[in-house]
């Protein structure tokens, strides 16, 4: 993010509508989110 680059987005389709997955989002302040995924993923969101 520092050095400018920005990021594209991804569109994809869920090929089953039967498969169940969740995001847990952490509201730290306005600008910064922590998510946790049900496979263990963790992603820091930070707001340019």
């Amino acid at each position: 993010i520092e050095s400018g680059k920005k990021f594209t987005a991804v569109d994809f389709n869920i090929q089953n509508r039967e498969q169940k997955g969740w995001l847990d989002i952490t509201y730290l302040d306005e600008d910064l989110r922590i998510g946790r995924g049900n496979q263990g993923n963790v992603f820091v969101l930070s707001r340019v």
